[in-house]
Order: structure tokens, then C-alpha cells, then sequence
């Protein structure tokens, strides 16, 4: 794995991370529209993150055949 696997790696847990924190938060304060901006901003950078790594493995991975 190179230092750009590894960072987008480290990256995407902690996007994961602070998905899952303010999902849990917005559990018990559904109406906190601040934490509702935060946790769609940052799904979105979640999605992003694992589109180029998806990306990065598809073009940086050897051939089968190789």
C-alpha cells in the first residue's frame, strides 16, 4: 500500500468516525439543525474520499496477469 492509499485511508475513518458521532448525537437532538449540516457535509466528504480511493485502487493495482 503507498502513502496515498494509507492517507486516503486515514482519512475516510475519520469521516466515518464523525458520521457515526453525530448520527448518535442526532439520535437525541433531532432538531439541532447545526449538527444536520455537519453530518450531511460530512457524508458527503465520506463518499467523496471513498470514490478516490475506490479510484486509486482501480488504476494503481496490478494486472492479474502481471
Amino acid at each position: 500500500m503507498d502513502a496515498l492509499e494509507q492517507s486516503l485511508l486515514e482519512k475516510i475513518g475519520e469521516a466515518r468516525f464523525a458520521c457515526v458521532e453525530l448520527r448518535l448525537y442526532l439520535d437525541t437532538h433531532p432538531d439541532d439543525a447545526t449538527a444536520k449540516a455537519d453530518y450531511l457535509a460530512y457524508a458527503l466528504k465520506l463518499q467523496q474520499l471513498i470514490g478516490r480511493y475506490e479510484h486509486c485502487l482501480l488504476y494503481t493495482s496490478p494486472s492479474p496477469r502481471d
